[in-house]
């Protein structure tokens, strides 16, 4: 029974973690699992003990990991992520869901989303119209391809859909008020500039005006970038701090919420899908690496920014040879 009683009092230990500061634990497990008060506070108390129907609820609504004997080397954690796979969900419903996501985690006392990234953060991207359009499509044909074993579909413009485009937006404006690092790879060729140039050469781009009109906007998000750079502010009326860096091996994209109560952590895989997580052991590991990578990290901010100058400058050269 002690054994029992002391695994259900590390349970809880973890779901009050997961509740807001403000939160009475007594009645958020009384509302959760439809129980009186009084039954409440006697599982709380170690008097009764959660039926496994109970555990198997509250771990899936509060993102809580269970193991009465935890192995000693390794942790398992819940992670949330987009089935694709299941035909169900599509790009439309995936950029709600993010701006869902955001939102929420915005509004739990967000400080700072710090990310490492091999490419330009698609938040930056989502300010324009034609390019944010291009790179929906782009992902969209990776699901595309990948479930219908079809070739890719030509982009046209005037084909994107207005609200996905729209809701994008919205996430550009979103991240605008969050205060932000990031840690780029010191590679020239973005793997935006790559995927623009091969939908360019691969002829699925064939209206030349629009080829080039999306690679003036990503030009034009290089010098809003730069500009963030050299102010350390991205948002003068929200006066949202911003710091650029890039290292030479970042190994993985990352994003880490840090919040009042607890963290959240984005990992991406398969191009643009994402493993989402509030494990706070996990969070910590994700920490850990981003601040290994900034002590190895070389600052784009600042004034003066020599390193900084030179990386744009061949990025831009890239893209200018797409435009010529």
């Amino acid at each position: 029974m002690k054994t029992k009683n002391n695994a259900q009092a590390a349970f809880f230990k973890q779901f009050k973690d997961r509740l807001p500061p403000q939160s009475l634990i007594a009645n958020e497990l009384a509302d959760s699992l439809r129980i009186s008060k009084s039954e409440a506070y006697n599982k709380l108390k170690g008097n009764s003990g959660l039926t496994l129907q109970q555990l198997e609820l509250l771990c899936n609504k509060y993102d809580i990991n269970f193991e009465i004997k935890p192995a000693t080397t390794l942790n398992s954690c819940n992670v949330r992520f987009t089935p694709f796979h299941s035909g169900q969900v599509s790009i439309s419903i995936y950029i709600e869901r993010l701006n869902y996501q955001i939102q929420q985690v915005a509004m739990k006392g967000l400080k700072k989303l710090t990310c490492s990234t091999d490419d330009i953060p698609f938040f930056h991207l989502f300010k324009y119209r034609e390019l944010t359009a291009f790179k929906l499509h782009f992902w969209n044909s990776r699901i595309y391809t990948q479930r219908k074993n079809k070739p890719e579909q030509v982009f046209e413009f005037k084909k994107a859909n207005k609200k996905d485009i729209s809701n994008a937006y919205e996430l550009y404006r979103l991240y605008q008020q969050i205060p932000s690092t990031e840690i780029w790879t010191k590679s020239e060729l973005l793997i935006i500039v790559d995927q623009l140039r091969y939908a360019i050469e691969s002829k699925l781009i064939s209206d030349k005006k629009l080829q080039g009109i999306i690679c003036q906007q990503l030009l034009e998000v290089l010098n809003d970038i730069e500009g963030y750079a050299i102010d350390g502010i991205k948002n003068k009326i929200y006066n949202t701090a911003y710091d650029w860096f890039y290292c030479d091996v970042v190994g993985n994209v990352s994003y880490l919420a840090e919040r009042e109560d607890n963290d959240y952590c984005f990992l991406r895989f398969n191009t643009f899908n994402n493993f989402e997580s509030s494990d706070s052991s996990l969070c910590t590991e994700v920490r850990m690496w981003l601040n290994s990578l900034l002590n190895d990290a070389v600052g784009f901010s600042g004034q003066g920014s020599k390193h900084r100058n030179i990386y744009l400058e061949n990025v831009r050269r890239n893209i200018q040879t797409l435009i010529d």
